[in-house]
């Protein structure tokens, strides 16, 4: 725990953990010895645990860091909080060790949080990932004369995540083969785009 020398009356000695010590003098001459004993207690800046946080999460997404403070011996007298990319971030209570932060927009985001003692400051981040919903566009048709087929072109954004592989895709067709749309085989209603067979105006 700490480095020097011991027979001499003048010895540096270096610290290298924070704790309690106790050093003890020892002088001896031709009549006998006496000692005299200091009680030290070495400290550090505060250490910080942040846990990982590897799941993606919805938006509106609010939660607790669930950083773990140790003082290091010495009273922590301020934390804060700070969120990279916060744009859509809410933070309340970040002057203590557990804030609650609210994310309202997708992305993938830092969150730091510092701890100030008499010895210094030290920070630990954790990175967080926020999605959301798919949204969905289709492009127009344009009027055609029956019976047709058409192959509409869309666009998606996954918000964040990929599509599931079972049912990620879902074409719905108003009315079905009775009113005059379908799918044109191979295609089905999980291809991004189908072919459609259009046959009664409509």
């Amino acid at each position: 725990y700490f480095t020097g020398q011991s027979s001499d009356s003048t010895s540096t000695y270096v610290f290298t953990a924070v704790g309690n010590y106790q050093m003890e003098l020892t002088a001896a001459n031709g009549c006998g010895a006496n000692s005299a004993v200091q009680d030290i207690q070495i400290q550090g800046v505060p250490v910080i645990s942040a846990p990982q946080n590897t799941t993606a999460h919805c938006t509106d997404y609010t939660y607790t860091p669930g950083f773990t403070f140790n003082n290091a011996g010495s009273t922590i007298t301020s934390y804060s909080w700070s969120v990279s990319n916060n744009s859509g971030v809410t933070i309340t209570n970040g002057t203590g060790p557990t804030p609650t932060i609210t994310f309202t927009l997708p992305g993938t985001y830092t969150v730091t949080g510092t701890a100030t003692n008499s010895c210094g400051s030290s920070s630990q981040s954790q990175t967080i990932t926020i999605i959301t919903t798919p949204t969905v566009t289709i492009n127009p048709v344009t009027s055609q004369c029956v019976p047709f087929n058409v192959q509409p072109q869309v666009q998606i954004n996954n918000g964040g995540s990929a599509l599931l592989p079972t049912n990620g895709l879902g074409w719905v067709l108003s009315g079905g083969v009775a009113n005059g749309i379908g799918f044109v085989a191979p295609s089905n209603s999980t291809n991004l785009n189908p072919n459609l067979s259009i046959t009664i105006p409509g």
